[in-house]
């Protein structure tokens, strides 16, 4: 049998007011017991994620182009023709900071590091702003291999213009210290690098300094590369020298290589240094490697280290490639991995050799030189090692005793003290 309208409706508000009432005791009684009572406020600071603190940043008017614009990508990627209008380059920056979607996380960071640049001059491209930083930074640390290292490659402009956003200098460099890939850090050795801060102290290349303790070759020998014509900003001098030293018998021959680059730079500017470097340098002109003879033939050229020519003069003739490569690692976005190392200009051992010579050669009596054409490269160094060895049978008496031999006779200063 059917209820009255009105009995139905007091039915209900009665049931309410049972259910208010016991809600109402259940909370005071967990109050009594110690427990907080319930409520039903909702926290905003709470639900608010990285994504909408980010999305809050932009403007409807960008918020809705961006809209439109993810119709565009295609594949992995947007058109150039999308990258290169300026007026999406902040609509990419929105994309970045607040999709939910890998694939155009990952197409819109891409876009982001082409469409914009850490210069305020260029009329092509888009200054970049807080909002592209905060996007960066959101996206170094994400468990997204690939979206990690897209935004690696993005924060290039955030750090090469004239005031680099130290908030990603700081991530980056947590990164190179502490990533748990090597590839990881190998791709944050290479940002920091480019940032217009490196070089400027000390701080800026405490990375490159510690990771010389790394395992992997790789780390290693990149961040051999980029130190090389900074040790000067080392405070602690010894301390660079002996870690170097100890790099000087690495297992990678690349990293035996820049060790040697590295090593010659920190010792140009004080003699006592420059010659006990030369001293440990001397013997891998006789290394396995062609890429670590050619180096050691540069360095102590660098060094002015003029009793070497004895030994380096037997390298004319080697007219073998001086260059290795560190390979069969994948870099942090899955790709191949390639560390290119060149021993030369024109990648022979004969044409390190031959400069080597050319350099030492400024206080013999005589000045060698040669002249290598880029049509006829493998000819003219053939042609340059004849006359390098015809220029030192005629100076060769007047030229300094190899390293061990016996000094000259009073009055002759050729040779290094």
């Amino acid at each position: 049998m059917s209820q009255h309208p009105q009995h139905l409706q007091r039915s209900v508000m009665g049931a309410c007011l049972v259910v208010l009432f016991l809600a109402t005791i259940i909370g005071i009684a967990r109050g009594g017991c110690g427990g907080a009572a319930q409520t039903h406020t909702v926290d905003a600071a709470a639900t608010t994620t990285p994504k909408t603190k980010l999305a809050a940043l932009f403007d409807e008017s960008i918020v809705k182009q961006a809209a439109a614009l993810a119709t565009e990508k295609r594949g992995a990627s947007f058109p150039l023709t999308a990258v290169m209008r300026p007026d999406n380059a902040h609509a990419f920056v929105y994309l970045a900071a607040t999709s939910e979607s890998p694939e155009l996380t990952l197409a819109a960071l891409g876009a982001m590091r082409m469409a914009f640049t850490g210069s305020s001059k260029s009329k092509t491209q888009t200054t970049v702003d807080a909002r592209y930083h905060k996007t960066v930074v959101a996206h170094l640390t994400s468990p997204n291999p690939k979206i990690q290292a897209a935004a690696i490659k993005a924060a290039r402009s955030s750090v090469n213009g004239s005031a680099p956003d130290a908030g990603v200098v700081a991530t980056l460099t947590k990164l190179a210290n502490a990533h748990e890939k090597p590839e990881g850090k190998l791709a944050a050795l290479d940002a920091l690098a480019r940032a217009s801060s490196f070089g400027r102290d000390a701080n800026s290349i405490r990375p490159f300094v510690s990771a010389l303790e790394a395992k992997e070759a790789t780390v290693v020998s990149r961040a051999l590369f980029h130190l090389a014509q900074k040790l000067m900003l080392v405070p602690d001098k010894n301390m660079i020298q002996l870690k170097l030293e100890g790099l000087l018998t690495h297992a990678n021959p690349g990293v035996r290589g820049r060790a040697i680059d590295a090593l010659s730079r920190l010792g140009v500017r004080k003699d006592k240094r420059r010659l006990a470097l030369a001293k440990l340098i001397g013997p891998l002109l006789e290394d396995e490697n062609n890429f670590v003879k050619a180096k050691a033939c540069r360095a102590l050229a660098m060094l002015r280290h003029a009793r070497s020519i004895r030994r380096i003069i037997l390298l004319v003739d080697n007219h073998e490639k001086d260059t290795y490569v560190i390979e069969g690692f994948k870099n942090l976005d899955g790709s191949p991995g390639r560390l290119q190392h060149n021993g030369s200009g024109w990648s022979r051992v004969s044409d390190a050799a031959l400069g080597a010579i050319r350099m030492l050669s400024a206080n013999a009596p005589k000045r060698f030189k040669y002249e290598i054409r880029a049509r006829n490269v493998d000819e003219d160094l053939r042609k340059a090692a004849t006359e390098a060895k015809a220029w030192f049978d005629e100076v060769e008496a007047k030229l300094p005793p190899a390293e061990g031999q016996a000094q000259q006779p009073a009055g002759d200063t050729s040779a290094d003290p």
